[in-house]
């Protein structure tokens, strides 16, 4: 199959991943009433320099905002988790080479069919986010007041 290969409904195209230091173009999916441009872009920080403000995608024809999907460019320094615990909200980011991430244990570079690890639970990833960025609480909103309720 040129390349490609399709595991169970997902169908995974072969594409380098990009080196760090290059830039990609970022795209996050259904995000409107979900995160602001500015909100957006303090989590992109984390993972590069964002050359380009987030923006909603325009109709090119009409030049009004018709999608939910944010956009902007950016310059990787590490390769960025396809889901974000962003203020409370599960935020999905990609970019074309991105390494896949495992829904068991949210690990990069395996999907869930492959995984050896302990599955994690949502909140558990919240925690292990917080600890690798040291972010604030209200980077993570609801999401840290649950860990904190959880004891997690």
């Amino acid at each position: 199959m040129d390349g490609s290969t399709y595991q169970g409904e997902l169908f995974i195209e072969d594409v380098e991943v990009p080196l760090l230091g290059e830039e990609v173009k970022i795209f996050v999916r259904k995000s409107r009433f979900r995160v602001t441009p500015v909100q957006l872009k303090l989590w992109l920080s984390l993972f590069g320099t964002v050359i380009t403000e987030p923006n909603y995608i325009p109709d090119e024809e009409v030049g009004q905002i018709c999608s939910d999907d944010l956009t902007c460019c950016m310059i990787l320094n590490r390769h960025m988790y396809g889901l974000l615990p962003a203020f409370g909200r599960k935020i999905r980011v990609s970019y074309k080479g991105q390494p896949v991430q495992c829904n068991a244990c949210f690990g990069l570079g395996h999907l869930r069919s492959e995984c050896k690890s302990e599955r994690v639970d949502w909140l558990r990833y919240c925690r292990i986010i917080q600890s690798e960025f040291t972010l604030s609480a209200s980077m993570l909103g609801r999401w840290h007041n649950l860990m904190v309720e959880n004891k997690i």
